[in-house]
């Protein structure tokens, strides 16, 4: 599983890099551009992600847009829905519009900060990103 952590503040890329990069690879950015070139670089090379993790509040282009933009590419593109990245909304908003938003434009799961390893492990396996086994093998490094 390759994975991208977008988020402005460190520890939290830190925290998801920790948890996700026993996974496959895990790159981090801070910030909505930088997530965005990078997820189309990634296209470019044949290698795209297969998670981004993305921070809903960050300076300049927020969550939001970032997933706006990426379903809209994805969309021009024609990309079946199955091939489409996944993306989960990772926020410490306590908001049901925030997460109705997230849905309605595209996210795949929304993550409440403070993470937890299982609700994320949960996630990974229920999208078929991980297997159980997986999954049995890593907890055990938490």
């Amino acid at each position: 599983m390759r994975t991208l952590v977008v988020d402005d503040q460190a520890v939290n890329r830190l925290v998801l890099h920790r948890l996700l990069v026993r996974f496959g690879p895990c790159e981090m950015v801070a910030d909505g551009t930088t997530g965005i070139a990078a997820w189309q670089k990634a296209l470019e090379e044949g290698e795209p992600y297969d998670l981004i993790c993305l921070d809903i509040c960050m300076p300049g282009m927020n969550g939001h847009q970032v997933l706006a933009e990426i379903r809209r590419v994805e969309t021009a593109r024609r990309t079946r829905i199955s091939q489409q990245v996944k993306i989960f909304m990772v926020t410490a908003l306590d908001d049901d519009a925030e997460v109705t938003a997230a849905f309605c434009a595209g996210c795949t799961a929304f993550i409440p900060k403070a993470i937890t390893f299982d609700l994320l492990l949960g996630h990974l396996i229920h999208l078929g990103l991980i297997s159980r086994d997986d999954a049995q093998r890593h907890a055990a490094l938490t």
